[in-house]
């Protein structure tokens, strides 16, 4: 278990949520054409894809976490 991580499961006990991660808006300097995670505050709809300026369905994206560089 990582001990810096400060994730729990949500109140109706469906998700585990890090309350030090949050969802960035999309704006003109969102990435574009590059794998990310994207979500619709309102709908809830999570989707791993890419984000272009031709599709205004998402409203905040996140980068897709890495693994921890092996200290061994």
């Amino acid at each position: 278990m990582q001990n810096n991580m400060n994730y729990k499961q949500s109140s109706d006990g469906c998700a585990i949520v890090d309350a030090d991660y949050h969802w960035i808006e999309i704006n003109d300097d969102t990435p574009i054409n590059a794998m990310m995670l994207l979500i619709n505050k309102h709908s809830g709809v999570l989707h791993k894809g890419t984000h272009n300026k031709l599709n205004n369905f998402f409203t905040h994206w996140a980068p897709l976490p890495t693994f921890k560089k092996d200290t061994k």
